[in-house]
């Protein structure tokens, strides 16, 4: 069986790792200036803008372009980029609504999720990286944000922000781990 988005509608993902020039620290968020080495004590983009990555690719299928930059000055602004925790879950459920018009619903279960799925809603959701990723080359601090767009014969087709196209996961490995999901659709 497959329900969802039809893969030819989905966008490119935005990949965090693209962004290594823009400071994302719970004090800032800017573009580095040509030559300009990032300041001590502080994070990149890349470092740990996950959500904000997740955020902009729901935007472009939503319809609206806004520069991943913009998207983490509205976090840092109003204070969802944290000195300890990173950037928090509640951002998807307190600025996407408000700020760009996208309402967001918790996923209370896998029966909700696999229903929004199906009605053709995105699901963004975090899942510890590990669960994703085989390769022990590479080092994650804190939760990968994912899309998931569609389900086909026992696999999930996801968007992550750190690899580029969809790829197909076992759903119910998926489904198992993950920490929070909520449900997309545009109300403007």
């Amino acid at each position: 069986m497959s329900c969802g988005i039809d893969t030819r509608f989905i966008p490119c993902s935005t990949n965090q790792d693209e962004y290594a020039n823009i400071v994302y620290d719970h004090r800032e968020c800017r573009i580095l200036k040509a030559g300009e080495t990032l300041p001590s004590g502080y994070r990149t983009m890349a470092d740990g803008g996950t959500i904000p990555c997740a955020i902009s690719t729901l935007l472009d299928y939503f319809g609206q372009k806004i520069p991943v930059e913009e998207i983490g000055k509205i976090l840092v602004q109003y204070n969802y980029r944290t000195p300890d925790k990173g950037t928090l879950w509640s951002a998807f459920e307190r600025i996407l609504e408000p700020i760009y018009g996208i309402e967001t619903t918790i996923q209370s279960s896998i029966y909700d999720l696999f229903e929004s799925v199906a009605l053709g809603k995105p699901v963004v959701a975090m899942i510890s990286p590990e669960i994703l990723y085989k390769s022990n080359t590479r080092s994650f601090s804190g939760n990968e944000a994912i899309i998931i767009w569609r389900f086909e014969h026992g696999r999930a087709i996801i968007s992550t922000t750190h690899l580029y196209g969809c790829h197909k996961v076992n759903a119910e490995k998926l489904l198992k781990n993950l920490l929070r999901a909520w449900a997309c659709r545009l109300t403007k």
